[in-house]
């Protein structure tokens, strides 16, 4: 492989990493009443799901139920996606020291 073809290929790499963490694919969505009765709610209560993810990858889901349609405005859901990436680091966290102490033994 030449030199220009590696150097584009390392290009391309970084670009998606870049794009990976700065364009999220998982962000928290809302669920009016009428959306929410398929996790089970009783009637009259949203949602609002927020995803724990770590490195991009899923690992579990943080649901906060409401009185009726939540109305969270941007900055609640630039919170909640902070607090579904601190719980996502958590729960890697737990994964790898699990992981760990189960190879120790």
């Amino acid at each position: 492989m030449n030199l220009r073809f590696r150097l584009l290929i390392i290009l391309l790499g970084a670009l998606l990493v870049a794009a990976t963490f700065t364009f999220p694919i998982w962000f928290p969505a809302t669920l009016d009443p009428s959306e929410a009765g398929d996790l089970g709610l009783a009637d009259g209560l949203g949602a609002v799901l927020v995803p724990a993810t770590c490195a991009g990858e899923p690992l579990g889901v943080l649901v906060l139920i409401f009185d009726g349609a939540p109305q969270p405005g941007a900055g609640t859901l630039r919170v909640l996606t902070l607090i579904g990436t601190a719980l996502g680091l958590a729960l890697m966290q737990e994964r790898l020291l699990s992981d760990e102490a189960g190879a120790g033994r």
